[in-house]
């Protein structure tokens, strides 16, 4: 569930899909496509098809490199910056690198997350500016409960990791 190495490689994966999305989409793309659309799915600003390619693929390379420097960065974290219930236990010397490795394996698995939806969120957009039609909202909004419910799924899996352990 954990596994810091799948984890990279899958940020790894979908960072790379990211970047081929973009590319494979710039050519097929009209000059001028909307790059953003109002509460009602229409169309309320245009731009090159460059700009936008270059948007997702820029966004995608800086969650990707968030998310990695997260994972990498709480192992030089001081203890007194983690928080983390009973942090004596889980940062206890015997303990300490197991948990630094869950939290790191933690980061890169949200930085996952949040690729898999920004890839479904450029993927919708560049399939209406194909078809040229306005967005249909309902699956945006479906879209972002997913996510949202994906993300307390990863609270409560964090809580469940560290929830304090019995002195016994």
């Amino acid at each position: 569930m954990y596994s810091k190495r799948t984890a990279l490689w899958v940020l790894i994966g979908l960072t790379g899909l990211g970047i081929l999305q973009g590319l494979y989409f710039y050519p097929r793309l009209p000059d001028i496509v909307a790059h953003h659309y109002n509460a009602f799915g229409q169309p309320d600003a245009w731009g090159s098809k460059q700009f936008l390619v270059s948007f997702q693929i820029g966004t995608i390379l800086f969650i990707a490199v968030i998310f990695y420097g997260i994972g990498k960065l709480i192992y030089k974290t001081p203890d007194s910056y983690i928080n983390l219930w009973n942090k004596s236990y889980w940062l206890a010397p015997e303990r300490r690198m197991a948990t630094l490795d869950k939290l790191s394996a933690m980061s890169f698995w949200l930085g996952n997350i949040t690729l898999l939806f920004l890839l479904w969120l450029f993927q919708y957009q560049y399939t209406q500016n194909l078809m040229g039609r306005q967005h249909e909202m309902r699956y945006v909004w479906a879209g972002i409960l997913v996510y949202i419910v994906i993300l307390f799924g990863c609270i409560f899996l964090f809580w469940r990791a560290f929830r304090k352990k019995s002195s016994s």
